[in-house]
């Protein structure tokens, strides 16, 4: 079910001194499972604050800053984590993050979230659009089933 993160491949990548496009791309991706991770490490909060959210307990303000806020703990937490090689060295990705659906979820909401925050309504998503976006992403989820 989980993989070790490959830890030596990882220290190699930044102990390159002239890294190539593949390098570049194989060191964001790296960074970018470990900031997953985090994030699936907290997937029932995740869950807990999008029910909240369709079930219209808090409105779409308040479960977008919640949720960015969330992202920007898991950011910063993987920040410190790829630069901690003891942690690095014990740390396992679930095989089925990649690309799953819990993946694809919390992409399509922060995506989302930075358009009605940055452009608003007008220019970004509106209120509904962004509403009916989770709501399809939800019911095309297994996660909740």
């Amino acid at each position: 079910m989980s993989n070790n993160f490959n830890l030596k491949n990882y220290i190699d990548l930044l102990n390159k001194r002239d890294l190539v496009e593949t390098d570049q791309l194989q060191l964001l991706a790296y960074g970018a499972l470990v900031e997953r991770q985090i994030s699936y490490n907290r997937k029932e909060e995740y869950f807990s604050l999008i029910k909240e959210y369709l079930a219209k307990k808090i409105n779409p303000s308040t479960f977008r800053g919640k949720f960015l806020k969330m992202q920007k703990q898991d950011d910063d937490t993987a920040q410190i984590m790829k630069e901690d090689f003891e942690q690095l060295s014990n740390f396992s990705i679930d095989l089925e993050l990649e690309e799953g659906p819990f993946s694809l979820l919390i992409d399509l909401i922060y995506d989302n979230s930075m358009l009605a925050v940055e452009f608003g309504p007008e220019d970004g998503i509106s209120e509904d659009e962004f509403k009916v976006s989770i709501e399809n992403a939800v019911s095309n989820s297994k996660f909740f089933d």
